[in-house]
């Protein structure tokens, strides 16, 4: 079964910080669960707060351009968007938040999931 945005959007909104974080380091960065495969620092242990650590956030950043994905940053209104998009001419993946790592996080999870 294939969530719509607003499901994601949803889903995001009803978890907890540890499970938004498993999401993005599984879906997003490709890592495998961490019993099975190193984690994105080279060794197993816990997964990286990316979604509320900006500096753990632009990792997340950084994975996504080397994949050739563009990113765009703004405030807008005490809300930061964050967007991901292939071709400056067509729809990005956008996402917001009150927290800037949040919204570049659930930007690139929907930029994966072609949402």
């Amino acid at each position: 079964m294939t969530l719509t945005r607003e499901e994601i959007l949803a889903k995001w909104d009803s978890m907890k910080p540890h499970e938004r974080d498993s999401w993005i380091f599984y879906d997003v960065l490709g890592w495998m669960p961490l019993d099975t495969a190193p984690n994105a620092y080279g060794g197993f242990g816990t997964i990286p707060r990316m979604t509320d650590d900006m500096s753990e956030a632009w990792k997340v950043v950084e994975h996504m351009k080397s994949k050739h994905w563009c990113f765009m940053l703004s405030d807008e209104n005490e809300e930061w968007e964050a967007s991901f998009y292939w071709d400056p001419h067509r729809p990005a993946y956008e996402a917001l938040s009150a927290e800037a790592p949040q919204a570049i996080c659930k930007a690139a999870l929907l930029a994966v999931l072609g949402l």
